[in-house]
């Protein structure tokens, strides 16, 4: 086997594992490999699946405004009880700059503007919230400091679970955040080498973890929605047959009801031509009767036989 053949075949057994191809019946669409994407002959069925994945959760979304303000109170109290020497240039990042942006983000997802951009607004939001514990390791008291690597953590959790942010946008942003710590640790803080193997270390796991369950999260609305695609299609079919065999039936009982009306009229004038002929037989002043041509009779008037010699 050469080296191609070898990576095709690794390659096949990765899209495999992470479900790109989704099939139903005799209908199949892949999903780009990086942005999970429907492919580009199905482009007005990527653009009904944002405009549905974006109506379905608009209201969490707008809930997890208030959630992330939460988490900051409570993260606060934190700050006053390890860093009460600088817990005024912690509370203005927290209070006076990511708390009002969370505020007027929610204010602000009403609007059609944010409609159109909430996957980058949801970007932001986690680089935002990533990039403010990579701020209090660098203001905060040493040793202390070192620990608010776990608030990045959570952030990274936060942005690939619960905000429902799309896998490319929430990958980009833990990545960036990963290596913006990383600098950070390294020439900044210069976080003693054991702390920041150990955090890094675990930054990395969860932050790859939380790519794979971000992945799975989009594929899994992403298939929900083509299965509901491709069963809005069959019932239209039957639908569309249901309204084509009405069609028939009517038209074919239409034809019923003139085929009766024109046997009926059939019927109607042998009933009237039977009773005119009846009426002159009766009331005939002499016999008559019917022969076939075998001389045998078919037909004779009663009067006839009476009256015959």
């Amino acid at each position: 086997m050469d080296k191609f053949s070898l990576k095709q075949k690794m390659l096949n057994i990765v899209k495999r594992f992470m479900n790109n191809d989704l099939e139903s019946s005799n209908n199949k669409i892949g999903l780009n490999f990086f942005n999970l994407q429907f492919s580009k002959s199905k482009e007005s069925l990527e653009k009904n699946f944002q405009e549905q994945y974006f109506q379905s959760n608009i209201s969490h979304i707008r809930n997890c405004h208030f959630y992330t303000i939460i988490f900051y109170l409570f993260a606060g109290l934190i700050d006053y009880s390890l860093f009460p020497e600088d817990f005024s240039s912690m509370f203005a990042i927290r209070f006076l700059v990511v708390v009002p942006i969370f505020i007027f983000g929610y204010f602000l997802s009403y609007s059609a503007w944010y409609k159109q951009n909430w996957r980058e607004i949801g970007f932001f939001y986690i680089l935002l919230t990533g990039s403010s514990f990579i701020l209090f390791t660098v203001i905060g008291q040493v040793p202390e400091s070192y620990n608010y690597w776990v608030g990045i953590l959570f952030c990274m959790v936060f942005g690939y679970t619960f905000i429902r942010e799309p896998f490319i946008y929430a990958s980009a942003a833990g990545c960036i955040l990963l290596i913006l710590y990383l600098i950070i640790a390294a020439f900044v803080t210069k976080i003693p080498a054991d702390t920041m193997i150990l955090s890094f270390f675990y930054l990395t796991l969860i932050n790859f973890l939380g790519m794979l369950i971000s992945r799975y999260f989009e594929v899994s609305a992403r298939k929900d929605f083509f299965l509901e695609h491709i069963l809005f299609i069959e019932q239209k079919k039957v639908i569309d047959l249901n309204n084509e065999l009405e069609k028939k039936v009517k038209a074919r009982t239409s034809e019923l009801n003139i085929s009766n009306q024109l046997l009926n009229t059939k019927i109607e004038e042998l009933n009237i031509s039977e009773t005119t002929h009846r009426h002159f037989v009766d009331n005939a002043p002499m016999g008559m009767y019917s022969i076939n041509l075998k001389g045998e009779f078919t037909y004779i008037w009663i009067f006839a036989i009476s009256n015959f010699p």
